[in-house]
């Protein structure tokens, strides 16, 4: 009878004792979470890349319609000099339409970006150049300074231009000219 009260209290301990090697021995998830976010930001700015590409394309062209296609219906643009922004595509597309002609080239130089779920952030400094001047990097500057990009995604997954402003910093244009190709702005954006 003693060994049967043995195996008995034996068969009732075992899988108690078997539960703590059964879980050193069971395969845990790999959480990959940094990983995907590192995906998820460089496939984010290779977009945001592409619209930007598309929509320099379509500012130096002059071409007002496809340049308008880049913002959002409820768009903001606050342009370079200018004293009051511009809301709406239809609004910055009449803008666009009588100044764009005047603006001349333009170039960025990205300063820093935040990426998120459905908004993007660019900092960045531009050089404007006079129509005809583009190709001459030593001709001198029309206005250079800071710029703030915010996309965001629409519903079909694609970016638009949610905001763009344009700060001209007095003097940048000139150390753009002097050899200096980052305008004077670096220090005006914050991080």
């Amino acid at each position: 009878m003693r060994n049967r009260t043995l195996l008995a209290a034996a068969a009732l301990l075992l899988p108690l004792l078997a539960a703590p090697a059964r879980a050193q021995t069971t395969p845990l998830p790999q959480n990959n979470a940094a990983e995907a976010r590192q995906r998820f930001r460089a496939e984010s700015m290779r977009e945001a890349m592409i619209l930007l590409g598309e929509w320099r394309t379509a500012w130096e062209s002059h071409n007002v319609q496809g340049l308008a296609r880049q913002y959002d219906r409820n768009a903001l643009l606050l342009l370079p000099n200018a004293g009051t922004p511009l809301q709406g595509r239809a609004a910055i597309e009449a803008a666009l339409r009588t100044q764009l002609p005047q603006l001349g080239s333009i170039q960025f130089r990205l300063v820093d970006s935040e990426v998120g779920d459905q908004l993007l952030y660019l900092f960045q400094e531009f050089t404007l150049r006079p129509a005809g001047e583009a190709a001459d990097a030593s001709a001198p500057a029309a206005a250079a300074g800071s710029s703030l990009l915010v996309l965001e995604r629409d519903t079909g997954g694609t970016w638009k231009i949610r905001a763009q402003t344009f700060h001209v910093v007095p003097g940048a244009a000139a150390a753009t000219t002097a050899g200096n190709t980052a305008p004077a702005a670096a220090a005006s954006v914050a991080h």
